[in-house]
């Protein structure tokens, strides 16, 4: 029981990997929200200039710019960031409702003697079966804590003003491709 609780660690350690913070290509994903347009671009944050930001679509692959009194707001989030928070609450919810699951298979509630080898396979086959099923019960919530957990988003809110993209010009920097 403890190897496997060992091996699980292992893999969720090892799932967890430090980023090089100078390598910032592709790693934000990006919506610039348009005042005048009800739709969105997707793509990154290429640089962000006095007065303006230049933006690398998704979609074609061109840059664009736009103006601060032009876009209303940018959301970030990391790449990955689904995925990742997806398989880490699952693994957390398997090894925790396997564990609950274990734990509640009690030898007193069988009616085998202790001394007999039947009651030990029984408390054995109890004890993987409840397991299993705790493993299961455990994935469903921690796969959907793990996603709701990954999928946050960075907002900055800009709303057309160059004020507060002035003031907001140095967080934009720091979710930049090109920093200055």
């Amino acid at each position: 029981m403890k190897t496997t609780f060992l091996i699980l660690f292992i893999l969720c350690a090892y799932g967890i990997h430090a980023q090089d913070i100078n390598s910032t290509r592709g790693k934000y994903r990006s919506f610039v929200s348009i005042s005048k347009d009800p739709y969105f671009y997707r793509g990154e944050l290429n640089e962000v200039r006095d007065s303006s930001i230049l933006f690398r679509s998704d979609r074609d692959g061109q840059l664009r710019s736009f103006s601060c009194n032009e876009f209303q707001s940018i959301q970030f989030r990391k790449k990955g960031r689904v995925a990742r928070g997806i398989f880490i609450g699952g693994l957390s919810g398997m090894m925790l409702g396997g564990s609950i699951g274990a734990l509640l298979v009690h030898p007193t509630y069988s009616s085998f003697s202790s001394s007999s080898g039947l009651y030990q396979l029984n408390n054995a086959l109890a004890r993987a079966a409840a397991f299993s099923v705790g493993m299961l019960v455990g994935l469903i919530p921690g796969v959907l804590i793990g996603g709701a957990v990954g999928s946050e988003w960075i907002t900055i809110s800009i709303d057309g003003s160059c004020e507060k993209y002035r003031n907001r010009k140095s967080t934009l920097t720091d979710f930049s491709i090109q920093k200055k």
